[in-house]
């Protein structure tokens, strides 16, 4: 009976302690602090079919690198709908004054974008990495080299196919780092020069960047602005617009040269004039008409143009 009895009280202790630190793990987590220890959204899947067209792999001769420490502000991420939601950034890097990115040239099929899972059961994420060959030891190289082993810094490199589109490697929390090596080679025919292999674990494999690179002598990927009255935007020119001086509503009808996969993002800001609209598929239309408006047009396999993302009336 005694036995019963202590047996009883474990019990029962036991409950009142678990019931404690429920209470306790719950305060902590909506009284305490403005948000949760985890916080995860909850994005559906979503089906992916086989794309036609070009897959060519490798990445471009040049490579953007940036001092962590000149950038102001990190582009903002889409509030995630979609798994393609997540991948992509919405804004611009704003970098400080006098800054801009470097750029490094990498040999031809000699560079590289990899994105390889780690971690334990409960908590996997990506070790993702971006090498890049100069064929040169000449002073700027090693020099380059020097710097570069003790520096944080963030990466743009930009994919042969998928459009052309730009790849980032580092965040604000965790930005790349670089393990250069040389090799002088040893046959006539080997290749000599330095390998920078920048690396930075993530959450997420290397986002999706279509804002503009503002380099030393030139600025990429800047949004093209409208002629007054376009109806139709040329994706070869540009992937990102800016609506025109437009003396009245205007309605986007022709998006020349996209392909299934390609995304547009086109803008309304404090130099736009008058009104422009899209209609999509499944009977949605966008129309911006402010400052801050914008949204997205993608091409989907049965060539349909869909509004997939945007802040519009």
């Amino acid at each position: 009976m005694n036995k019963l009895a202590y047996h009883s009280k474990n019990i029962i202790m036991f409950i009142l302690l678990f019931t404690v630190g429920i209470m306790i793990d719950t305060a902590l987590n909506t009284f305490f602090f403005s948000t949760p220890f985890v916080a995860m959204a909850i994005v559906p899947l979503m089906s992916i079919k086989k794309e036609s067209g070009c897959n060519m792999a490798g990445i471009s001769t040049t490579i953007y690198v940036i001092d962590k420490n000149d950038i102001e502000a990190f582009p903002n991420v889409a509030t995630p709908v979609t798994p393609a939601d997540t991948a992509r950034y919405i804004s611009d890097f704003t970098l400080k004054a006098n800054k801009y990115w470097h750029t490094l040239y990498s040999t031809k099929e000699m560079g590289e974008l990899v994105g390889e899972t780690d971690g334990p059961t409960d908590g996997p994420f990506f070790r993702n990495k971006v090498t890049a060959f100069y064929p040169r030891t000449n002073a700027e190289g090693i020099g380059l080299a020097n710097v570069l082993k003790d520096t944080d810094v963030i990466v743009i490199v930009k994919e042969f196919s998928g459009g052309g589109q730009m790849r980032v490697l580092g965040t604000d929390d965790i930005p790349a780092t670089c393990k250069p090596s040389e090799n002088s080679g040893k046959g006539f025919a080997d290749e000599k020069g330095i390998t920078f292999e920048f690396n930075a674990a993530n959450c997420k494999l290397p986002m999706i960047y279509s804002g503009q690179i503002i380099t030393e002598t030139e600025i990429l990927y800047a949004p093209e602005r409208m002629a007054v009255d376009a109806t139709s935007v040329d994706l070869i020119i540009s992937k990102r617009w800016v609506v025109g001086a437009n003396t009245a509503a205007i309605v986007l009808t022709t998006l020349n040269n996209m392909v299934p996969g390609d995304v547009v993002r086109i803008e309304y800001d404090a130099a736009s004039t008058g009104s422009l609209a899209f209609n999509g598929a499944y009977g949605a239309t966008a129309l911006i008409d402010a400052a801050g408006e914008w949204f997205e047009i993608t091409k989907a396999n049965d060539n349909s143009l869909i509004i997939t993302d945007g802040n519009f009336a």
